[in-house]
């Protein structure tokens, strides 16, 4: 798919139209290609090519189009793919917090969901809804602003709703998820001292369970994660 001198790591990929389109980071940019069904690679150049650091790109697919969402130095841009290449990039998330790893998924009948980190201490996961042809939809809001860090989450649409997974990092680490409805409210809480705050546990076992992720047929939902609970000791 990409063969350039240097290194092309994270990639990411999704089925959209009648194809796929692949998307990595590459000397702090952006690159991108499509593949044909039958193996066919068309390059798609540089994406993201700008003075900042652009890394961790996230790929989700509506049907024949796609949203790429990626991390531009400290904050969260995206760029949408019409089935032949990507367009403009624009921003999705910029303030004077940092916006971290970001995640990405579709609803096909309606908007994309954008989560990621905020803050560096202690930091809160939040959203934001995105169209089709990517305009920001509303404000950022909190998907959970609990104790601790909310850190590397992952997303996927399924019965009519986005399923969102993170780690939260305020008693080792340990996975939390909440469904998020189509218009960005979150459904699913727990208390935490006095504060009602998003999220219920899906793994809290002993040792650290980190770097979720998730998957959504028509009847459920799959997470996985890495575990250390039976890690032998050296």
């Amino acid at each position: 798919i990409s063969d350039d001198n240097g290194v092309q790591d994270n990639p990411t990929v999704a089925f959209s139209d009648d194809g796929y389109v692949v998307a990595w980071q590459e000397a702090g940019n952006i690159g991108g290609a499509r593949v044909s069904s039958d193996g066919a690679t068309t390059a798609l150049g540089n994406i993201a090519a700008t003075g900042a650091s652009e890394t961790l790109p996230r790929l989700s697919s509506r049907g024949a189009t796609a949203l790429l969402v990626y991390q531009s130095a400290t904050d969260v841009r995206g760029a949408v793919f019409n089935g032949l290449t990507f367009g403009a990039t624009f921003s999705i998330a910029s303030s004077a917090a940092s916006e971290l790893e970001p995640a990405v998924a579709a609803n096909p009948d309606g908007d994309y969901l954008v989560t990621w980190t905020e803050g560096t201490t202690a930091p809160d996961l939040r959203g934001r809804l995105v169209t089709a042809g990517g305009a920001p939809n509303g404000a950022a809001f909190a998907i959970s602003a609990a104790p601790g860090g909310q850190l590397q989450s992952a997303a996927a649409f399924a019965g009519g709703n986005f399923n969102v997974v993170f780690a939260n990092n305020r008693a080792g680490l340990d996975i939390y998820g909440t469904r998020v409805s189509p218009t960005g409210v979150v459904l699913d809480s727990r208390t935490e001292g006095t504060a009602t705050v998003g999220g219920v546990p899906v793994s809290t076992g002993p040792s650290s369970q980190n770097q979720p992720d998730i998957a959504c047929s028509d009847v459920g939902c799959l997470v996985a994660w890495t575990d250390r609970r039976n890690l032998l000791a050296n």
